[in-house]
């Protein structure tokens, strides 16, 4: 049985100097500074000048996750879903619930574009194998955002969770639907995909009356510290909705400025963030999307 390692290059530099590196981020995966092998010739030959440019040059951090295995695509023993898979796919996978776990705890500019299987022999990672993803694409407001120590505790607590999420139920279908959207560059396609994010977790499955509904349930979920926010909070998502509304219809969008677009996409970003981090934070929550979350979502009204 040889070591293998899942590394992805992190297009990030401006972690803040109290950052401790390596940070364990959770399930076998560390946040390191980039390893110098991983920028030799025998890992970058074959990547476009682009790539290879930005690995070279802005690439100061990795997340790894080091395993054990037979052979390259040996299966995962302990996965318990209707296809198999092989180790190096849930290393893959958790990588990326690492990279959406401090999405929701920071959502900066952290990302990468590459992931390489390499495996040891006779002291040395060599080469086995490398995927192009497309990276996370923060928000412009966010794109000052600096990690912190107390962002990444957050996000391995959240990584935690994320893991153990049975499949298929609202909140994985929304988490596979969140990497989509924070992937993608185009405002409407995101901001739809925002949508297609809170729908799942708040939609009615009565389709009737559902922009009422779903900014109610929403309102109401992230108001439940003080219900005086719900209603001025209502008002927002509603009108927010409606410009959703307006994209999916294909009417035009010229009465809608930069600034004004940006606030939208702004706002559906933050609620999806903050319903997150609440969920994933909470059991009892969690359990409720799972099992009964028409039920609940209906009845937080009287709470």
């Amino acid at each position: 049985m040889a070591k293998w390692c899942t590394i992805a290059p992190i297009l990030y530099s401006d972690i803040e100097e109290k950052l401790e590196i390596p940070s364990e981020l959770g399930n076998g995966a560390r946040l390191i500074s980039i390893p110098a092998w991983l920028k030799k010739d025998t890992m970058t030959q074959y990547l476009d000048y682009s790539k290879r440019d930005r690995l070279m040059n802005y690439a100061n951090y990795a997340i790894e996750v080091i395993y054990d295995a037979d052979s390259y695509g040996a299966p995962d023993l302990d996965w318990k879903g209707k296809y198999p898979r092989s180790l190096q796919d849930r290393a893959l996978e958790i990588i990326n619930l690492c990279n959406i776990a401090i999405w929701i705890s920071n959502p900066c500019d952290f990302r990468y574009e590459l992931i390489y299987d390499v495996y040891e022999h006779n002291g040395k990672w060599n080469f086995k194998s490398y995927n192009e993803y497309i990276g996370l694409k923060p928000h412009k407001k966010y794109m000052d955002h600096k990690l912190n120590m107390q962002d990444i505790q957050l996000s391995k607590s959240l990584l935690d969770v994320l893991i153990k999420i049975q499949r298929p139920i609202p909140v994985w279908v929304a988490i596979r639907s969140l990497w989509r959207a924070i992937t993608e560059d185009t405002w409407e396609v995101r901001f739809l995909l925002m949508w297609i994010v809170l729908e799942g977790l708040f939609g009615p499955d009565d389709p009737r009356e559902i922009t009422y509904r779903l900014s109610q349930r929403l309102s109401l979920f992230l108001s439940s510290d003080d219900k005086n926010n719900a209603k001025p909070l209502y008002d927002v998502i509603k009108k927010v909705y409606g410009w959703r509304s307006k994209v999916v219809h294909g009417m035009r969008l010229n009465k809608l400025s930069d600034d004004d677009s940006d606030d939208i996409l702004f706002n559906a970003e933050k609620w999806i963030r903050l319903s997150l981090f609440k969920i994933l934070s909470d059991p009892k929550l969690l359990m409720n999307f799972n099992e009964n979350r028409e039920t609940y979502l209906d009845n937080i009204v009287f709470e």
